[in-house]
């Protein structure tokens, strides 16, 4: 739980830190289904945007908070992590790669050992500007959760789902 408490007060310091030259708020909401190990568990969560990237030749930093849930488990998790984007913003699809560490509450998930607290969540997004102002994207997004070797348990969780973005000013 100490651990759970220090993750947030570091994420939260580091979000406060980059947001301080956000030029562009954004909310990011998605629902993912779980394939392979996993099936039936879900993810849904909300995330933010915050700037900063530019110093770090990537198009956003975003912090998201949601859950997994299955029948009988609920974990909640925290992550924050660098996105790139690709092509520019010269055209309405995107391509976006992105990796964030991620601290989940509570180790075991649908019985399973998942070999600790701390992951690493990759994630694949293909998605579209929709309308004339570009304030709402929806996109297709695929994502890897495991802790990256870091121990022997391992199983990894592979989820696949939509997001839906809105932006309130003109991008």
């Amino acid at each position: 739980m100490r651990a759970f408490v220090l993750m947030v007060a570091v994420l939260f310091a580091t979000a406060d830190c980059l947001a301080a030259d956000s030029a562009t708020p954004e909310l990011r909401l998605w629902a993912s289904t779980a394939f392979g190990k996993f099936d039936d568990s879900h993810q849904f969560a909300a995330a933010f945007r915050l700037d900063g990237g530019r110093r770090f030749f990537v198009h956003r930093f975003e912090i998201a908070a949601g859950v997994l849930a299955a029948s009988d488990h609920t974990r909640p998790f925290l992550s924050l992590g660098p996105v790139w984007r690709l092509p520019g913003s010269a055209t309405r699809w995107f391509f976006e790669l992105g990796i964030s560490p991620t601290l989940l509450a509570g180790s075991v998930f649908e019985g399973r050992d998942l070999g600790g607290n701390f992951h690493f969540t990759s994630t694949a997004t293909l998605g579209r500007y929709l309308g004339s102002t570009r304030r709402l994207q929806l996109a297709v997004r695929v994502q890897h959760i495991s802790n990256g070797g870091l121990r022997s348990t391992n199983p990894g969780m592979d989820l696949a789902g939509v997001s839906i973005l809105w932006t309130p000013v003109d991008n």
